[in-house]
């Protein structure tokens, strides 16, 4: 299996055509979309299931436009699973 680096955040690049305000971004209910092709429910669900996970995450503004998410979740050796 491939190694994992711990420290480097793994990236995902949206293609907007204009800069978001990435204060807002995580609101929810904030979306650059039309009234009918979202929620904008996605990234504030991402970010609490990172947070549950002691990771971080955040944005970033593109320099030829579009968005980048970067995020980072620990990875911890699990002596044990319970199924409940």
């Amino acid at each position: 299996a491939p190694k994992l680096n711990r420290t480097k955040p793994i990236r995902r690049l949206d293609s907007l055509e204009y800069r978001v305000n990435i204060e807002k971004i995580f609101d929810p209910f904030f979306t650059t979309k039309p009234e009918d092709k979202g929620t904008g429910l996605g990234l504030p669900i991402c970010r609490e299931i990172i947070l549950l996970h002691k990771g971080k995450i955040w944005a970033e503004n593109h320099l030829d436009g579009g968005l980048i998410i970067n995020f980072i979740i620990p990875i911890e050796k699990v002596e044990e699973v319970i199924i409940v």
